[in-house]
Protein backbone atom coordinates (compact mmCIF):
# COMPACT_ATOMS: atom_id res chain seq x y z
CA UNK A 1 0.00 0.00 0.00
CA UNK A 2 2.87 2.21 0.26
CA UNK A 3 2.83 3.20 -3.41
CA UNK A 4 -0.67 4.62 -2.66
CA UNK A 5 0.75 7.00 -0.01
CA UNK A 6 0.83 11.03 -1.70
CA UNK A 7 2.07 13.70 0.35
CA UNK A 8 -1.10 15.92 0.57
CA UNK A 9 -0.56 19.96 1.65
CA UNK A 10 -1.02 20.00 5.35
CA UNK A 11 -1.66 24.40 4.53
CA UNK A 12 -5.08 25.92 5.11
CA UNK A 13 -5.10 27.51 1.93
CA UNK A 14 -3.71 25.47 -1.03
CA UNK A 15 -2.86 27.35 -4.31
CA UNK A 16 -4.01 25.37 -7.61
CA UNK A 17 -0.10 24.32 -7.91
CA UNK A 18 -1.04 21.99 -4.83
CA UNK A 19 -4.01 20.97 -6.10
CA UNK A 20 -2.96 19.65 -9.28
CA UNK A 21 0.00 18.36 -8.03
CA UNK A 22 -1.71 16.05 -5.58
CA UNK A 23 -4.03 14.85 -8.68
CA UNK A 24 -1.44 14.36 -10.76
CA UNK A 25 0.30 11.77 -8.08
CA UNK A 26 -3.05 10.25 -7.66
CA UNK A 27 -3.37 10.20 -10.89
CA UNK A 28 -0.04 8.77 -11.90
CA UNK A 29 0.07 6.25 -8.74
CA UNK A 30 -3.33 4.40 -9.96
CA UNK A 31 -2.73 1.01 -11.76
CA UNK A 32 -4.22 0.87 -15.05
CA UNK A 33 -6.81 -1.18 -14.46
CA UNK A 34 -8.19 1.49 -11.74
CA UNK A 35 -8.36 4.21 -13.87
CA UNK A 36 -11.98 3.84 -15.04
CA UNK A 37 -13.77 6.47 -17.37
CA UNK A 38 -15.09 8.18 -13.67
CA UNK A 39 -11.42 8.29 -12.34
CA UNK A 40 -10.37 10.17 -15.34
CA UNK A 41 -13.84 12.19 -15.89
CA UNK A 42 -12.90 13.61 -12.17
CA UNK A 43 -9.15 14.45 -12.73
CA UNK A 44 -10.44 16.39 -16.33
CA UNK A 45 -12.80 17.89 -14.10
CA UNK A 46 -10.12 19.08 -11.43
CA UNK A 47 -7.66 20.32 -14.23
CA UNK A 48 -10.49 22.11 -16.07
CA UNK A 49 -11.01 24.01 -12.80
CA UNK A 50 -7.41 25.14 -12.45
CA UNK A 51 -7.80 26.17 -16.51
CA UNK A 52 -4.63 23.56 -16.79
CA UNK A 53 -6.68 22.20 -20.51
CA UNK A 54 -2.81 20.97 -21.39
CA UNK A 55 -3.41 18.29 -18.68
CA UNK A 56 -7.41 17.66 -19.35
CA UNK A 57 -6.25 16.88 -22.98
CA UNK A 58 -3.53 14.64 -21.91
CA UNK A 59 -5.83 12.66 -20.05
CA UNK A 60 -8.19 12.43 -22.55
CA UNK A 61 -5.50 11.11 -24.82
CA UNK A 62 -4.67 8.70 -22.73
CA UNK A 63 -8.35 7.55 -22.64
CA UNK A 64 -8.19 6.88 -26.22
CA UNK A 65 -5.28 5.09 -26.19
CA UNK A 66 -6.03 2.78 -23.37
CA UNK A 67 -9.22 1.96 -24.87
CA UNK A 68 -11.02 3.71 -22.19
CA UNK A 69 -14.92 4.00 -23.40
CA UNK A 70 -15.92 7.90 -23.37
CA UNK A 71 -18.78 9.13 -21.74
CA UNK A 72 -21.05 12.53 -21.57
CA UNK A 73 -19.25 13.09 -18.79
CA UNK A 74 -16.09 13.05 -20.23
CA UNK A 75 -16.73 15.55 -22.87
CA UNK A 76 -18.59 17.92 -20.98
CA UNK A 77 -15.67 18.43 -18.50
CA UNK A 78 -13.51 18.85 -21.91
CA UNK A 79 -16.08 21.46 -22.74
CA UNK A 80 -16.02 23.03 -19.31
CA UNK A 81 -12.57 23.16 -18.76
CA UNK A 82 -12.63 24.91 -22.45
CA UNK A 83 -15.09 27.31 -21.10
CA UNK A 84 -13.19 28.39 -18.00
CA UNK A 85 -10.02 29.02 -20.18
CA UNK A 86 -12.32 30.72 -23.08
CA UNK A 87 -10.74 28.68 -25.53
CA UNK A 88 -13.72 28.30 -26.92
CA UNK A 89 -11.94 26.69 -30.11
CA UNK A 90 -10.88 23.84 -28.52
CA UNK A 91 -14.85 23.98 -27.27
CA UNK A 92 -15.98 23.48 -30.62
CA UNK A 93 -13.37 21.37 -31.45
CA UNK A 94 -14.22 19.23 -28.44
CA UNK A 95 -18.25 19.19 -29.16
CA UNK A 96 -17.90 18.33 -33.04
CA UNK A 97 -15.54 15.39 -31.88
CA UNK A 98 -18.25 14.04 -28.99
CA UNK A 99 -21.14 13.84 -31.35
CA UNK A 100 -20.60 10.74 -32.98
CA UNK A 101 -18.82 8.90 -29.61
CA UNK A 102 -21.78 10.59 -27.09
CA UNK A 103 -25.09 9.24 -30.36
CA UNK A 104 -23.09 5.28 -30.99
CA UNK A 105 -22.42 4.98 -27.16
CA UNK A 106 -26.09 5.78 -26.65
CA UNK A 107 -27.31 3.29 -28.84
CA UNK A 108 -25.11 0.45 -27.60
CA UNK A 109 -26.83 1.04 -24.57
CA UNK A 110 -30.34 1.07 -25.32
CA UNK A 111 -30.08 -2.31 -27.36
CA UNK A 112 -28.03 -3.97 -24.54
CA UNK A 113 -30.85 -2.56 -22.47
CA UNK A 114 -32.97 -3.93 -25.02
CA UNK A 115 -31.63 -7.45 -25.28
CA UNK A 116 -31.64 -7.83 -21.21
CA UNK A 117 -35.32 -7.14 -21.06
CA UNK A 118 -36.15 -9.69 -23.67
CA UNK A 119 -34.25 -11.85 -21.83
CA UNK A 120 -35.73 -10.88 -18.72
CA UNK A 121 -39.74 -11.44 -20.37
CA UNK A 122 -38.56 -15.05 -21.77
CA UNK A 123 -36.89 -15.96 -18.20
CA UNK A 124 -40.61 -15.36 -16.72
CA UNK A 125 -42.28 -16.45 -19.47
CA UNK A 126 -40.40 -20.17 -18.85
CA UNK A 127 -41.08 -20.13 -14.96
CA UNK A 128 -44.63 -19.69 -15.71
CA UNK A 129 -44.60 -22.66 -18.26
CA UNK A 130 -43.12 -24.97 -15.51
CA UNK A 131 -45.78 -23.68 -13.19
CA UNK A 132 -48.45 -24.63 -15.86
CA UNK A 133 -47.09 -27.90 -16.57
CA UNK A 134 -48.70 -28.89 -13.62
CA UNK A 135 -51.74 -28.12 -14.35
CA UNK A 136 -52.27 -28.21 -18.42
CA UNK A 137 -51.82 -31.91 -19.58
CA UNK A 138 -51.87 -31.22 -23.44
CA UNK A 139 -48.16 -31.00 -24.39
CA UNK A 140 -49.02 -29.26 -27.53
CA UNK A 141 -51.64 -26.63 -25.73
CA UNK A 142 -48.75 -25.94 -23.40
CA UNK A 143 -46.72 -25.33 -26.14
CA UNK A 144 -48.45 -22.84 -28.04
CA UNK A 145 -49.11 -21.29 -24.51
CA UNK A 146 -45.59 -20.85 -23.82
CA UNK A 147 -44.72 -19.41 -27.12
CA UNK A 148 -47.29 -17.05 -26.91
CA UNK A 149 -46.57 -15.81 -23.14
CA UNK A 150 -42.99 -15.42 -24.13
CA UNK A 151 -43.40 -13.54 -26.91
CA UNK A 152 -45.77 -11.08 -25.38
CA UNK A 153 -43.61 -11.25 -21.86
CA UNK A 154 -40.47 -10.56 -24.08
CA UNK A 155 -42.16 -7.61 -25.95
CA UNK A 156 -43.51 -5.83 -23.17
CA UNK A 157 -40.73 -5.37 -21.08
CA UNK A 158 -38.71 -4.88 -24.10
CA UNK A 159 -40.87 -2.13 -25.31
CA UNK A 160 -40.16 1.05 -23.55
CA UNK A 161 -37.24 0.34 -24.37
CA UNK A 162 -37.40 0.03 -28.27
CA UNK A 163 -39.74 2.42 -28.65
CA UNK A 164 -38.31 5.57 -26.17
CA UNK A 165 -36.00 6.51 -29.11
CA UNK A 166 -38.77 7.04 -31.87
CA UNK A 167 -40.22 10.25 -30.07
CA UNK A 168 -40.61 13.65 -32.24
CA UNK A 169 -37.81 15.95 -31.84
CA UNK A 170 -40.17 18.78 -32.16
CA UNK A 171 -41.88 17.81 -28.79
CA UNK A 172 -38.45 16.77 -27.75
CA UNK A 173 -37.24 20.24 -28.39
CA UNK A 174 -40.10 21.71 -25.97
CA UNK A 175 -38.72 19.33 -23.06
CA UNK A 176 -35.34 20.24 -23.55
CA UNK A 177 -33.44 20.72 -20.31
CA UNK A 178 -30.24 22.48 -19.86
CA UNK A 179 -29.36 21.07 -17.24
CA UNK A 180 -29.79 17.37 -18.13
CA UNK A 181 -28.54 14.42 -19.61
CA UNK A 182 -31.56 12.54 -19.41
CA UNK A 183 -32.80 12.74 -22.68
CA UNK A 184 -29.68 12.54 -24.46
CA UNK A 185 -31.11 8.41 -25.23
CA UNK A 186 -33.96 10.07 -27.61
CA UNK A 187 -31.92 12.68 -29.44
CA UNK A 188 -30.01 12.88 -33.07
CA UNK A 189 -26.69 13.27 -33.25
CA UNK A 190 -27.83 17.57 -34.75
CA UNK A 191 -29.85 17.34 -31.44
CA UNK A 192 -26.75 16.33 -29.20
CA UNK A 193 -24.91 19.05 -31.08
CA UNK A 194 -27.32 21.33 -29.75
CA UNK A 195 -27.41 20.14 -26.52
CA UNK A 196 -23.48 20.62 -25.86
CA UNK A 197 -23.58 24.20 -27.46
CA UNK A 198 -26.18 24.83 -25.12
CA UNK A 199 -24.14 23.78 -22.53
CA UNK A 200 -21.09 25.45 -23.17
CA UNK A 201 -22.83 28.81 -23.56
CA UNK A 202 -25.09 28.33 -20.24
CA UNK A 203 -21.77 27.58 -18.32
CA UNK A 204 -20.32 30.77 -20.32
CA UNK A 205 -23.27 32.85 -19.12
CA UNK A 206 -23.50 32.00 -15.52
CA UNK A 207 -19.86 33.29 -15.54
CA UNK A 208 -21.01 36.74 -17.07
CA UNK A 209 -18.37 36.02 -20.12
CA UNK A 210 -21.55 37.54 -22.21
CA UNK A 211 -18.94 38.02 -25.63
CA UNK A 212 -17.76 34.31 -25.58
CA UNK A 213 -21.52 33.32 -25.19
CA UNK A 214 -22.78 35.47 -28.08
CA UNK A 215 -20.03 33.96 -29.99
CA UNK A 216 -21.39 30.51 -29.17
CA UNK A 217 -24.73 31.76 -30.67
CA UNK A 218 -23.66 32.56 -34.12
CA UNK A 219 -21.60 29.40 -34.28
CA UNK A 220 -24.79 27.87 -33.46
CA UNK A 221 -26.34 29.97 -36.72
CA UNK A 222 -23.26 29.35 -39.04
CA UNK A 223 -24.27 25.46 -37.84
CA UNK A 224 -26.99 25.50 -39.26
CA UNK A 225 -28.76 24.61 -35.59
CA UNK A 226 -29.88 27.92 -34.31
CA UNK A 227 -31.11 28.86 -30.74
CA UNK A 228 -34.77 28.42 -29.90
CA UNK A 229 -36.26 30.69 -27.76
CA UNK A 230 -38.15 27.39 -25.57
CA UNK A 231 -34.19 26.71 -25.02
CA UNK A 232 -33.04 30.61 -24.24
CA UNK A 233 -35.83 30.60 -22.00
CA UNK A 234 -34.52 27.74 -20.21
CA UNK A 235 -31.56 28.98 -19.66
CA UNK A 236 -33.01 32.11 -18.31
CA UNK A 237 -34.68 30.03 -15.25
CA UNK A 238 -31.39 28.51 -14.71
CA UNK A 239 -29.94 31.64 -13.96
CA UNK A 240 -32.42 33.15 -12.27
CA UNK A 241 -32.43 29.45 -9.61
CA UNK A 242 -28.70 30.36 -9.30
CA UNK A 243 -29.33 33.93 -8.07
CA UNK A 244 -28.20 35.36 -11.09
CA UNK A 245 -31.12 37.60 -12.09
CA UNK A 246 -28.86 40.53 -13.10
CA UNK A 247 -26.79 38.49 -14.93
CA UNK A 248 -30.25 36.72 -17.03
CA UNK A 249 -30.97 40.31 -17.53
CA UNK A 250 -27.95 41.06 -18.91
CA UNK A 251 -28.57 38.06 -21.10
CA UNK A 252 -31.66 39.61 -22.40
CA UNK A 253 -30.23 42.71 -23.50
CA UNK A 254 -26.97 41.23 -24.99
CA UNK A 255 -28.90 38.98 -26.81
CA UNK A 256 -31.44 41.26 -27.74
CA UNK A 257 -28.30 43.09 -29.23
CA UNK A 258 -27.72 40.70 -31.84
CA UNK A 259 -31.20 40.31 -32.76
CA UNK A 260 -32.64 37.20 -30.79
CA UNK A 261 -36.42 39.23 -29.46
CA UNK A 262 -37.28 37.75 -26.58
CA UNK A 263 -40.95 37.08 -25.57
CA UNK A 264 -43.46 37.33 -21.97
CA UNK A 265 -42.03 33.99 -20.77
CA UNK A 266 -38.20 35.39 -21.13
CA UNK A 267 -39.18 37.74 -18.65
CA UNK A 268 -41.27 36.07 -16.41
CA UNK A 269 -38.17 34.31 -14.03
CA UNK A 270 -36.71 37.77 -13.41
CA UNK A 271 -39.75 39.64 -12.45
CA UNK A 272 -40.33 36.49 -10.30
CA UNK A 273 -36.59 36.66 -8.59
CA UNK A 274 -37.08 40.76 -8.23
CA UNK A 275 -40.57 40.27 -6.61
CA UNK A 276 -40.71 37.46 -5.04
CA UNK A 277 -36.81 36.13 -4.40
CA UNK A 278 -35.51 39.26 -3.21
CA UNK A 279 -32.49 38.98 -5.53
CA UNK A 280 -32.34 42.83 -5.73
CA UNK A 281 -33.49 45.24 -8.19
CA UNK A 282 -30.99 48.70 -7.92
CA UNK A 283 -32.59 51.60 -10.19
CA UNK A 284 -30.40 50.83 -12.85
CA UNK A 285 -31.44 47.36 -13.40
CA UNK A 286 -35.20 48.50 -12.95
CA UNK A 287 -35.28 51.11 -15.98
CA UNK A 288 -33.60 48.31 -18.12
CA UNK A 289 -35.89 45.69 -17.63
CA UNK A 290 -38.81 48.62 -18.23
CA UNK A 291 -37.36 49.82 -21.57
CA UNK A 292 -36.06 46.50 -22.82
CA UNK A 293 -40.38 45.37 -21.81
CA UNK A 294 -41.54 48.71 -23.77
CA UNK A 295 -39.49 47.72 -26.65
CA UNK A 296 -40.91 44.11 -26.81
CA UNK A 297 -44.21 45.18 -26.10
CA UNK A 298 -44.42 42.81 -22.62
CA UNK A 299 -46.22 44.21 -19.56
CA UNK A 300 -46.88 42.43 -15.90
CA UNK A 301 -49.90 43.73 -13.48
CA UNK A 302 -47.62 43.60 -10.47
CA UNK A 303 -44.26 45.25 -12.36
CA UNK A 304 -45.44 48.38 -9.92
CA UNK A 305 -43.97 46.65 -6.97
CA UNK A 306 -40.43 46.85 -7.82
Amino acid sequence: MSKYWIDVPSKTHTTTDDVIRVANQIIEGLDQNCKTVDVYNSYILVCGIAKRTDLAFAAYNEMLKTFIILDIRTYKSLIFACANKSDLDQAFNTIDSSINSIFFSLKSKVWVKTMIHLGIGALIAKWLIFSLATVVQDINTLAVTGIGLSAFLSMRYAMHTIFKDTTNSEIDDHDFDISSDLKLGKMRPREIRKHMYIYLMSFLLRNEKFNEALVVLHQMANNEIPLDIISFNKIIVNLCRARNSSVALETVIKFQEHGFRPTKQTFQPIIHSFIFMNHGCDEGMRESLYNLMNDNNVSFPNLNVL
